[in-house]
């Protein structure tokens, strides 16, 4: 017997990407940011999701059913209050993909690029924003932040070990996050962390 899941149980596993036509659809900018409001604040009618993004409701709508064609989104009837109004929810708190499961062919090597090179580009002006708020945020903030980079000589092994430290790093601080029992008085703030290794050029 299977049972209607509530929002919040939609977005408890991570979504596993395995179609190079969900790699192309989630490398447009604007689902990237409608499918990111839907995770961080939660289920939202189109309405909403346009305010949040400054994008007209109709690219809105039809960017949503997109989504909902692969698998990122789900509508969610047992919150509307009418038969008019309509409710959308993220099927997953994260998305996954493996670069290599596509590197078989053509289409499936430019489709990750392709999907990569937005959410780079979506990094670096997620970074610049911040940036250029800088003189806003409070000393202790700033000092608590962290960028680097580093070059290592490294085997496949070893390269392999690399990203499993690294990856669980940040399942740690993510349960962690998601568990944690703090006071009405402790001071929270979003942060993003960005992992990225590969090999380099020589």
């Amino acid at each position: 017997m299977t049972t209607s899941p509530t929002p919040q149980d939609r977005t408890a596993v991570p979504l596993r990407i395995q179609d190079v036509g969900a790699l192309r659809a989630l490398a447009n900018p604007l689902r990237m940011r409608i499918l990111g409001r839907l995770r961080q604040d939660g289920p939202s009618t189109v309405g909403a999701l346009a305010s949040a993004t400054g994008a007209a409701a109709g690219s809105v709508s039809f960017h949503v059913r997109t989504l909902v064609e692969h698998g990122f989104v789900v509508e969610v009837p047992e919150l509307a209050r009418d038969r008019r109004e309509r409710w959308w929810a993220a099927t997953a708190s994260t998305t996954s993909w493996e670069p290599a499961d596509f590197q078989g062919s053509a289409d499936g090597r430019d489709a990750t690029g392709e999907l990569e090179r937005a959410i780079l580009r979506s990094q670096l002006a997620s970074a610049e924003e911040a940036l250029d708020r800088r003189d806003a945020t409070p000393p202790e903030w700033v000092a608590a932040g962290a960028y680097g980079d580093d070059r290592l000589l490294l085997t496949l092994d070893e390269a392999r070990e690399l990203r499993a430290d690294l990856e669980g790093v940040l399942a740690r601080w993510r349960d962690r996050a998601d568990t944690a029992q703090r006071s009405p008085d402790d001071e929270t703030a979003p942060v993003t962390v960005v992992v990225h290794s590969y090999r380099a050029a020589p």
